[in-house]
């Protein structure tokens, strides 16, 4: 009898937010400024055992930001609101930048301004580079890219105060194109490392994790680096086969959501790995809900059960007093967890009381377990999705299936391909590559990434924003609707879904058909933004 294995991950999502008219506050911010900074704080990833949360407020300085760590307060100069209204549309990405920059000199007990007057040592000039990077971090996983505007921001803002000739504004120039190298490195990297997880790709992913560790350190990440490994684990329990809520934390890019069987285990060496993320993520927060459910579940899933109870206990108790919507996931952990410890029928009345067989939730599915239900009961209830019959699907002709279009296999593997950017030897065996394909009339219509890992290749093939064309299957084009997509039943039935938030107006999901091997971006207004086809070598 096969086993059936089901890992599922847990949404935390913040609020996607209109753009709501500016309204003063006491402190001179707007409300649009001011949910810019909160959300960019959130992006640091850290608690109040950390740094408290500084309160921002309008001054006027020469220096552009000013940081009283006595206080706990960051001022910011009106001058950077009028510079920011100067680049329009990405006035938010603007001062982003901004505030990112001057929550790291302050996270870091630093009392740095945005427009240092004078620097007596290189050392100081090295660690102003660093904020000016981390700036740029913060501002994209709070929903806010700006790198294309760094360099424009930078020159407007020295302009502004009369320093356009200032020796220091040279000085950040001079090294803004080994920064901006360093970043789209660091972003395309934390872009695959989300492509990599939708298609379970779980043990490469981590080798991306490792990286974007060495510029990111928060909660979520660590959280995550965690997660993509204990998704994958396999509890070596032949009799009950429960599914364990492993969350995934990316609150302002990706959120995980798996619903795949895996065989694979995962070696002591991981499992230790995967503890100390979580302890990490702890303590940049000692309130951080999903690292304790993570950590209940790799007890569980290791037979330490007193351990997994104490973890599930401050994670009920923390889920209590910041009213959290994981707090139902933590009582279906509890009910795998009683079970495990022998009260089977204490058990099946917690779980009953939070299954929903008409959502088919992950209670239901575990009640169905708990209660010994044949693994026929099992399929039925929780079929695993069919491919049509139909084939692989292209984009503009491109077909993965044909070596032709994947390029130069070997070129890729031994770092010798020439592509419009790559990433060699990221860490040891892992390379990522980046171009652009054409069509038959000389036109860009996708981006081809390649991933070399220990001899395997991963190839994604993305739409490019505008491409004409249509899908293989249907004749779907961007902008199409995608229940109409679904309802055709034209792909089958989804693996599982993804969402991306980005913290403004926009927010995408992602539907993946693992056995077509094509992946949809699909916009809050159920069209499709773009596909991307996916393959992988052997």
């Amino acid at each position: 009898m096969n086993k059936l294995r089901k890992t599922i991950g847990y949404l935390i999502i913040s609020a996607s937010l209109s753009l709501q008219p500016f309204k003063a506050l006491a402190n001179g911010l707007s409300d649009q400024d001011q949910r810019i900074f909160k959300k960019v704080w959130l992006a640091l990833g850290i608690g109040d055992n950390i740094k408290t949360e500084p309160k921002v407020i309008l001054k006027t300085t020469n220096m552009g930001t000013q940081i009283d760590q006595a206080t706990s307060t960051i001022f910011i100069d009106p001058g950077l609101l009028e510079v920011g209204k100067s680049f329009g549309d990405q006035r938010s990405q603007a001062l982003a930048f901004v505030f990112g920059q001057a929550l790291y000199f302050y996270t870091t007990h630093k009392t740095f301004s945005l427009m240092p007057q004078k620097f007596a040592r290189t050392s100081d000039k090295s660690r102003f580079l660093k904020g000016d990077k981390k700036g740029i971090i913060y501002a994209y996983m709070a929903g806010y890219p700006m790198l294309d505007i760094y360099t424009q921001l930078l020159r407007k803002i020295y302009a502004h105060y009369g320093l356009a000739n200032a020796g220091f504004l040279q000085f950040r120039l001079n090294r803004a194109n080994t920064l901006s190298k360093e970043l789209r490195q660091f972003f395309l990297t934390f872009q695959i490392a989300n492509y990599l997880m939708m298609v379970d790709e779980g043990l490469v992913a981590h080798e991306c994790y490792k990286y974007i560790l060495e510029e990111y350190e928060s909660k979520e990440m660590y959280n995550n680096a965690g997660a993509n490994l204990l998704k994958m684990m396999v509890e070596d329990d032949p009799a009950r086969q429960f599914a364990y809520p492993v969350v995934m934390d990316l609150s302002s890019q990706l959120v995980y959501n798996s619903f795949k069987y895996h065989q694979k285990r995962i070696t002591d060496a991981l499992q230790t790995k995967m503890q100390w993320c979580f302890q990490e993520a702890i303590r940049k927060d000692a309130n951080y809900i999903p690292a304790y459910i993570n950590l209940a579940n790799l007890r569980i899933l290791t037979f330490k059960l007193a351990e997994a109870n104490r973890y599930l206990a401050k994670a009920e108790k923390l889920a209590k007093q910041q009213n959290s919507p994981l707090f139902n996931a933590i009582r279906v952990l509890k009910g795998m967890l009683i079970y495990k410890v022998g009260k089977k029928m204490q058990a099946i009345n917690l779980l009953a009381k939070l299954a929903q067989p008409k959502t088919k939730n992950l209670a239901y599915y575990n009640l169905l377990v708990a209660r010994e239900a044949p693994s026929e009961v099992l399929k039925e209830e929780f079929p695993s999705p069919q491919s049509n019959g139909y084939p692989e699907e292209t984009i503009a002709d491109i077909d993965l299936d044909v070596p032709f279009y994947r390029g130069d296999e070997q070129a890729f593997l031994d770092g010798s391909a020439v592509v419009q950017f790559k990433i060699v030897k990221l860490h040891p065996g892992l390379s990522i590559y980046l171009d652009t394909l054409k069509n038959d009339q000389n036109q860009k219509v996708a981006r081809r990434i390649v991933v070399a890992y220990r001899g395997k290749l991963i190839y994604f093939v993305q739409t490019l924003p505008g491409y004409k064309g249509k899908t293989s299957v249907g004749d779907f084009s961007i902008g199409s609707n995608f229940q109409k997509m679904k309802d055709a039943a034209m792909y089958g039935e989804p693996l599982r879904t993804q969402q991306k938030v980005q913290l403004l107006t926009k927010e995408y999901t992602f539907y993946i058909y693992d056995k077509r091997r094509i992946i949809f971006r699909v916009n809050h207004q159920q069209k499709v933004a773009s596909w991307m086809i996916y393959y992988t070598t052997k």
